[in-house]
């Protein structure tokens, strides 16, 4: 007997959005503890804003369509279990990461993992869902994004002025407690496809699969986007970048 897909199973595909807001939201009340830790490595505030902060949002964007090609090769659930416990370790690595560099480098590992989540989450809504009832639950994406905004900003505040500028990165493990519900209530999607009609089937399957993540590529960047523009942090440019030579030379 073909399962039907609820409102448990929308729900625990809303809430992984709120893993692309954290990425984003989560460090912007504690960036100048950030600065002030590694203020003596050189252009430290460039690569703070630019690497730490900016980075998992210019990764959601570059790898959304490599996201959508996994999901499609290696199958939805799977990647997106895959993605989220991935995103929990690369989150947390900047608490025990000394190196700068390095920690960039884990924010390089969260978007991505964010750009599989949202993207394959995403689709997994238009596998599920038809007609107004996908549309709803579209539109609830951009809503929990912007509810989670409220929620994760000011918890990466109180948790930095606790336990210090390491403390908020804790926060990424919720992404486990996402994963036990996904592995619960979530499955994988399979065209209905008997007899000679097999092929036909599938084929339209693969091609609803393709558009469906081909607009979730291109909704993922409108979601980061829905979180109030004042709310990020803006981008300071070191002064030795910005600053031009004068014409006598000196």
């Amino acid at each position: 007997m073909a399962r039907s897909p609820g409102f448990l199973q929308g729900i625990m595909l809303l809430l992984p959005i709120t893993l692309a807001v954290m990425g984003v939201s989560l460090l912007t009340t504690f960036v100048p503890m950030i600065n002030e830790h590694f203020n003596a490595v050189p252009h430290y505030a460039y690569l703070i804003q630019g690497g730490i902060v900016t980075m998992p949002s210019i990764w959601i964007v570059l790898f959304s369509p490599i996201a959508g090609w996994l999901a499609d090769r290696f199958g939805r659930r799977n990647i997106l279990i895959a993605a989220m416990i991935v995103y929990a370790f690369v989150g947390i690595a900047p608490t025990f990461l000394d190196s700068l560099y390095a920690i960039i480098v884990s924010r390089m590992g969260v978007g991505i993992c964010e750009s599989i989540v949202m993207t394959v989450s995403t689709t997994l809504i238009c596998d599920y869902f038809d007609g107004k009832s996908r549309e709803r639950w579209l539109a609830g994406q951009t809503a929990t994004a912007s509810l989670a905004a409220l929620i994760v900003i000011p918890l990466g505040g109180v948790l930095a002025g606790r336990y210090g500028w390491r403390g908020p990165f804790y926060v990424y493990l919720y992404s486990l407690l996402l994963v036990a519900g996904v592995v619960a209530f979530i499955w994988e999607p399979k065209p209905s496809a008997t007899g000679d009609l097999k092929a036909s089937h599938t084929s339209r399957w693969h091609f609803r699969g393709r558009e469906c993540w081909r607009s979730a590529a291109s909704r993922s960047w409108r979601l980061l986007c829905s979180i109030p523009s004042s709310r990020r942090t803006p981008m300071r440019w070191p002064h030795s970048v910005c600053t031009m030579p004068s014409a006598s030379g000196s």
